[in-house]
């Protein structure tokens, strides 16, 4: 079993076709935040693609004291923002405190908001257009990659399954709740202030959408 750390994870994610862009620690902050709702053998299989042997209340651990020691200086600034956004459904219960573990380690912001997975996608396009084109760049390039079939070869089948997932620490549906999705997007830039780029991971589930930027 393989983890996103190592090279084959990057090498699986690029398109041949064009330039890739890969930021694997979006795709580490975003599917722990999801593993904190996961259970039995899908936590098994998650916490093995995202750090090997190490438990998710370790990992919770050393993520939140890696992004707190990130590089902040004046020259080179870094700023993640995770958020969990999900249905506004009378039917679906999400449990206390797989959003407060990722409060707490994550610092994630929660919404729940009435959506279908079109409008959903919607709202978080309109916030992250606020944040990335606040200035006109000279040069820019983004890149966006689905990983699901990666996930799965990495050895994290289970999620993606209705039979076999099992998000009981995460909530309650009329539906197995399943990992639909997950989106990796990437973009740089350059003005007169110089270079920025950044990373993302929407992780859509069923009802549930986790985000990191």
């Amino acid at each position: 079993m393989r983890t996103i750390a190592e090279p084959y994870f990057a090498k699986k994610s690029i398109n041949n076709q064009k330039n890739s862009l890969i930021s694997p620690i979006s795709v580490m902050l975003a599917l722990a935040m999801t593993a904190n709702g996961a259970n039995g053998e899908t936590l098994s299989q998650m916490e093995q693609v995202i750090g090997r042997d190490i438990h998710i209340d370790e990992l919770n651990q050393h993520l939140k004291y890696f992004s707190k020691n990130l590089p902040n200086e004046e020259k080179a600034k870094l700023k993640i923002a995770n958020s969990i956004w999900f249905r506004n459904d009378e039917l679906l219960t999400v449990e206390k405190d797989f959003l407060q573990k990722n409060a707490d380690y994550y610092n994630a912001e929660i919404y729940k908001i009435p959506f279908t997975e079109l409008s959903l996608l919607s709202t978080v396009n309109d916030a992250e257009s606020t944040i990335v084109n606040a200035v006109m760049p000279k040069f820019s390039y983004k890149y966006d990659v689905v990983l699901d079939d990666v996930l799965k070869d990495l050895g994290m089948p289970d999620a993606f399954d209705e039979d076999k997932a099992d998000f009981s620490k995460m909530g309650k549906y009329m539906r197995p709740i399943t990992i639909d999705r997950v989106i990796h997007k990437t973009f740089i830039s350059l003005d007169e202030m110089g270079t920025k780029a950044g990373g993302q991971l929407r992780l859509l589930l069923r009802t549930v959408l986790l985000s990191n930027l």
